[in-house]
């Protein structure tokens, strides 16, 4: 998630006696709009990415009722076959975690410049009304108010990758208990005939 930053710009006044804030204020509501969609976009792509996992899962997991039935008829334990589940999502999910990281840091920036241009976009539009209803005429004092930014440089931070690690390794274990669970209750007989 995005930090906040030391704001220098409140400090600063111009010759003709504007405080920093309003000389600089559409910089600072530019800033401002990226921290908000960024962490927007971070929290909103965990939950879809958690249901969407989720809702794999269990499909995988009640697709093999056959193979777990004839795991428990052969006489293997239930934690013998949970276990196997946990360890193939492993083997699945640390690669694709290291994937998404290089994929994330290649498409970051690329992202990042397309939220800025929309961002700024809205807040130049914002500024235009505002100044036109405060008269404002040209100048480097006027030309001040609507200066926004126009480049973003984007990284994935590897803490940022780490929450992903875990809250996909959460959903991964809780996900792959609950649904093994739900098929280890049941006798191997029921599991070999039951065909859904």
């Amino acid at each position: 998630m995005a930090k906040k930053m030391y704001d220098p710009w409140s400090k600063i006044t111009t010759r003709n006696g504007y405080a920093g804030d309003e000389v600089i204020s559409a910089l600072q509501k530019s800033i401002l709009g990226m921290y908000r969609v960024a962490n927007r976009m971070f929290i909103g792509s965990l939950i879809f990415t958690s249901l969407l996992l989720t809702l794999l899962l269990i499909l995988w997991l009640n697709a093999r009722r056959r193979e777990v039935g004839i795991f428990l008829a052969l006489g293997l334990k239930k934690t013998q076959v949970a276990g196997q589940f946990l360890i193939e999502l492993l083997m699945i999910a640390l690669p694709a975690f290291l994937l998404s990281y290089g994929l994330a840091s290649f498409f970051a920036e690329k992202v990042g410049n397309t939220v800025l241009s929309n961002v700024t976009e809205g807040i130049n539009k914002q500024m235009t009304k505002e100044s036109l209803a405060a008269n404002l005429g040209g100048g480097a004092e006027a030309e001040s108010f609507s200066k926004t930014l126009t480049q973003i440089h984007m990284t994935v931070q590897p803490k940022q990758l780490l929450v992903v690690i875990l809250v996909g390794g959460f959903i991964l274990s809780l996900v792959s208990l609950i649904s093994s669970r739900w098929l280890l209750h049941k006798k191997p007989k029921d599991l070999l005939v039951d065909v859904e």
